[in-house]
């Protein structure tokens, strides 16, 4: 009469009282973005692990502009993306002022990511009409990713 519910009442007791836990990712598919497909060997999609899943994840943030699409948004309050590409291209810009926003930026949206706690060796150059971006992704279980991409307008 009653529908069956299977819950682990151990894992929802430990959400608020235990730091260390974190809620694991869904499936994640391998995506190309220099082709603009997901891979696929056998007609089948490649799922990703969580250190490719992160990467990922931050290659979107990287690669959109800050709430162009609603896709992203939870609520009116949360944004995704970075709003760094009003500047690029324009010489009139500091290279120091425009290293130093697009940082604050990328920390502050990076950060928000479950699995992320800190950014480090973060650099910045102008590269033609863009900018050549390269830092390291410090992970809560202490594994690191490093991160280069150039942004390109």
């Amino acid at each position: 009469m009653f529908p069956e519910i299977n819950i682990n009442i151990d894992r929802l007791s430990n959400i608020n009282t235990d730091t260390e836990y974190i809620e694991p990712l869904g499936k994640t598919f391998l995506f190309d973005f220099k082709t603009g497909t997901h891979k696929v060997i056998d007609g089948r999609l490649l799922e990703c692990n969580l250190t490719e899943s992160i990467t990922q994840w931050i290659e979107v943030v990287l690669r959109t502009e800050l709430n162009k699409y609603k896709v992203y948004t939870v609520d009116e309050t949360e944004d995704f993306g970075i709003s760094i590409y009003k500047y690029i291209g324009n010489r009139n810009i500091p290279l120091i002022y425009l290293a130093s926003e697009l940082k604050r930026e990328i920390e502050t949206q990076i950060i928000k990511n479950r699995f992320i706690e800190s950014i480090t060796d973060y650099n910045t150059e102008r590269v033609n009409r863009g900018l050549h971006i390269q830092f390291t992704v410090v992970l809560k279980n202490n594994n690191t990713i490093k991160k280069e991409v150039i942004i390109d307008v």
